[in-house]
């Protein structure tokens, strides 16, 4: 993969992520907004990051991959598959695609950006669905930098943790220590922000945490005219997916621990959540849920959301961006190592059998188109030129 440097220019003074104390004041986010807004903000950088480098695997089955056992077609004990029934689910990030300072750089540029925006224009100005597109793509953002910059690893846990609990305050996600509007932020508290401040429980599906058993990352960065549509979409995927719920037996559903760290939206937590699951749940799976009397938090796949499970020195070479289509026929993963194979290829066998031809389809990656104009009451998230506007809205 090549992200050419004219992706994203140099934004002017860029920000500084600096190691801060995980107990620091507790920032106080913008809460202020204009509901007669009509100002809209773009994301080209961010979409363009994330349509070259998000591969989208398909919708769930709902059924457990088969178990991946050592020496299964490798002549070895050593198993590079992530063993969890999950494992076919979620879009996957091309971070081992990410290897020069260019590409490193389009990464930490478009994180940069977004925490540049508050300079350019009020975020009060905005409407609260503007407002809740950005608090994502900034959360996103945050994450995707960072666990590019770890990379590889397997397991991203360590990254995470109870951040109401002092021995987990140093984990990232707790730790506030990224400059925003002269406040040292985390994570956790933009993702708290917006759980505070925006009622409707669907907005729990709009945040990257890199791994398999979390809402997914998406091929655009989300907006204020499509964020609702969107996160619906997600909260579909998740809902039905082995990563999500499954029933244990006809009394017992076990839903995914990730509902347990957003539990304020669900207060009488067994109810409410049954009654949300129930929202987004597919016909067969509706009918399943009626005999269910009680939750049990039990599912959790920690392993990160990208292609070779973090095993990227098994790697054949360098392998171009791919993503999974619903048309075409020309399956390649011969320059792939064994296990990413076995990936792709269970992968795809799922997906025939659920909606007919599915396959791996090359797409080749192109310097992004920049000629077009910004419309009228657009603000592009973009680096910093000379026509940039300030204003927020009317």
């Amino acid at each position: 993969m090549q992200i050419i440097k004219g992706a994203c220019a140099a934004i002017t003074g860029a920000l500084l992520t600096v190691s801060f104390s995980a107990d620091a004041a507790e920032p106080k986010l913008p809460t202020a907004y204009n509901p007669n807004s009509v100002t809209a903000l773009k994301y080209e950088d961010m979409d363009y990051l994330l349509e070259k480098t998000v591969m989208p695997l398909g919708r769930s089955d709902h059924k457990p991959a088969r178990r991946v056992w050592p020496g299964s077609g490798t002549g070895t004990r050593l198993v590079r598959d992530n063993p969890k029934p999950s494992r076919l689910e979620g879009n996957r990030v091309m971070f081992h695609d990410i290897k020069t300072s260019e590409q490193e750089f389009v990464v930490r540029e478009v994180r940069d950006v977004l925490l540049d925006l508050p300079d350019k224009i009020d975020l009060t100005k905005l409407n609260k669905n503007e407002q809740l597109a950005y608090w994502l793509n900034l959360h996103n953002a945050i994450m995707y930098a960072k666990i590019a910059d770890r990379y590889p690893v397997t397991l991203v846990d360590r990254i995470y943790g109870d951040c109401s609990d002092p021995d987990d305050q140093d984990r990232f996600y707790c730790d506030r220590q990224t400059d925003f509007m002269g406040m040292m932020i985390s994570p956790y508290d933009i993702r708290q922000h917006v759980l505070d401040n925006w009622s409707d429980p669907v907005v729990i599906y709009g945040f990257f945490l890199g791994s398999v058993g979390s809402p997914n990352l998406r091929t655009k960065a989300y907006t204020g005219e499509t964020v609702y549509t969107d996160l619906e979409d997600n909260a579909r995927d998740f809902v039905n997916s082995i990563r999500g719920t499954w029933i244990k037996d006809d009394h017992i559903l076990r839903v995914s621990t990730y509902y347990k760290d957003v539990a304020q939206k669900f207060p009488n937590f067994d109810r409410d959540l049954l009654a949300h699951i129930n929202k987004y749940a597919r016909r067969d799976f509706g009918f399943l849920l009626g005999p269910v009397t009680s939750i049990e938090v039990k599912l959790e796949d920690w392993h990160i959301a990208d292609l070779y499970n973090g095993y990227v020195s098994a790697a054949n070479g360098g392998a171009n961006f791919q993503s999974v289509g619903r048309n075409g026929r020309n399956l390649d993963v011969s320059m792939y190592p064994p296990h990413v194979q076995r990936l792709l290829t269970d992968v795809v066998k799922r997906n025939m059998n659920r909606a007919g031809n599915v396959s791996i389809q090359q797409v080749k990656l192109e310097a992004k188109d920049t000629s077009e104009e910004e419309m009228d009451d657009e603000i592009e998230v973009a680096p910093t030129r000379k026509d940039d506007t300030d204003e927020g809205g009317r």
